[in-house]
């Protein structure tokens, strides 16, 4: 990948209603950047995505599909005056609440990418 334009994750999971009655929930989705010597206001972790689950009936379960573009692993780089994404490993998080993280894996740039404007 050489290019912004050319970011598109998708990150597909599957819900179950473990309970006894119908429910719904929202899917969260949190990625992080990477530490760089740098960069020391990036957050832990920020909301990128979510999706709402309805109506599963008990002991039934649901696919979720949330898509991401550039936008969920970069930041502004003030010394290149240009957005980035760092190269290295992203964590991605599923969650209920930023809290309570259930799933956990990671998107890897094999380089920093760079680009201004929208």
């Amino acid at each position: 990948m050489t290019d912004a334009k050319d970011v598109k994750v998708t990150a597909t999971l599957t819900v179950r209603n473990t309970g006894s009655v119908t429910g719904s929930d929202v899917v969260q989705l949190y990625t992080a950047i990477p530490e760089h010597p740098l960069i020391d206001q990036s957050p832990s972790r920020a909301l990128k995505g979510f999706a709402k689950v309805k109506d599963i009936a008990p002991g039934k379960s649901a696919t979720v599909t949330i898509a991401l573009d550039k936008y969920a692993f970069s930041n502004w780089d003030a010394h290149k005056n240009a957005w980035t994404i760092r190269k290295g490993v992203h964590p991605v998080r599923i969650a209920a609440s930023s809290l309570d993280v259930r799933l956990e894996s990671e998107v890897t740039f094999e380089k920093d990418v760079f680009w201004s404007g929208l």
